[in-house]
């Protein structure tokens, strides 16, 4: 299949937007969708250029003139990150990152339990924020307790659970069928484990699309319809087939969200933001 870059309201797009059976498109999607274990009916999905290019729609569209905060949980330096903080202080919101133990890399709990409990008051209707929650590490490899989901949803956080860290035989271990973020980030190489494009994926609760700025008229960039190569694509249960289409190189996706050949064995490490250096990670991982 090849990708089409398109511009579209954000909100229409995905209560509207939904490709027709049999579609290389829809059956992607179904997949997706049931690969993560949540239902059609109460989540929409966009592809995007890139897992960077989601990041950058839900910031465009979030409402941080009202939900005046953002707090992330990442153990390293983030591209996606930094432009949706950037975003949110150009909106009049405040930017909060958590803290972490060095050198296990564990998240400060009581900071950031007073981080997420803020009882500051806020306007009625309103969310307290975003609260950008990754699924584990991409330092250590260690999964983060999905009770701070439940933590932050309880004090009226609206969750994105980026899911990016995660390779492919590990997206069943998500648990969604109990916890149910309010967005989701991923890519198309976490789930089916290659992908030369490096597209991404943007899953919307559909409850939530109301809060979205989405103004008529103002459209939404990055996002990206797929459509087949080979016209003799039928569909059927599975997509399966499109192993032969796509390819099954070596590859692994970067930070941005693009994907490159692995050229070099290792891993680079990411640069640690906050209150430890780059230096003392690689210290600490060399030694």
């Amino acid at each position: 299949f090849s990708l089409s870059e398109m511009s579209a309201n954000l909100s229409n797009h995905v209560l509207y937007g939904a490709a027709e059976k049999g579609t290389v498109e829809h059956d992607i999607k179904a997949r997706i969708m049931d690969y993560l274990n949540i239902p059609e009916n109460e989540y929409g999905i966009v592809f995007t250029v890139s897992r960077g290019s989601a990041f950058k729609l839900l910031a465009e569209a979030y409402p941080f003139e009202t939900n005046k905060k953002l707090l992330t949980m990442f153990d390293h330096e983030s591209q996606s990150v930094n432009w949706m903080a950037q975003q949110a202080k150009e909106k009049g919101a405040k930017s909060y990152s958590a803290w972490f133990k060095w050198p296990t890399l564990k998240p400060c709990s009581a900071d950031l339990r007073k981080q997420i409990s803020n009882k500051k008051k806020r306007k009625k209707d309103a969310a307290t924020g975003l609260f950008v929650f990754p699924v584990q590490s991409r330092v250590t490899g260690s999964k983060y307790s999905y009770q701070w989901m439940a933590l932050a949803q309880q004090n009226h956080w609206h969750v994105l659970l980026d899911a990016g860290a995660l390779g492919p035989k590990d997206m069943d271990s998500l648990g969604l069928s109990l916890f149910r973020p309010d967005f989701i980030i991923t890519s198309f190489y976490r789930v089916f484990g290659f992908d030369p494009s490096g597209f991404g994926c943007l899953l919307i609760k559909k409850s939530v699309l109301a809060t979205l700025n989405n103004q008529s008229g103002v459209n939404g960039t990055g996002m990206v319809k797929i459509t087949p190569v080979f016209p003799q694509y039928l569909g059927g249960d599975s997509i399966d087939g499109l192993d032969g289409l796509i390819g099954t190189g070596d590859f692994d996706a970067e930070e941005n969200g693009d994907v490159k050949p692995d050229t070099h064995k290792g891993s680079q490490m990411p640069a640690f933001s906050g209150a430890y250096t780059s230096a003392q990670v690689r210290d600490v991982f060399e030694t």
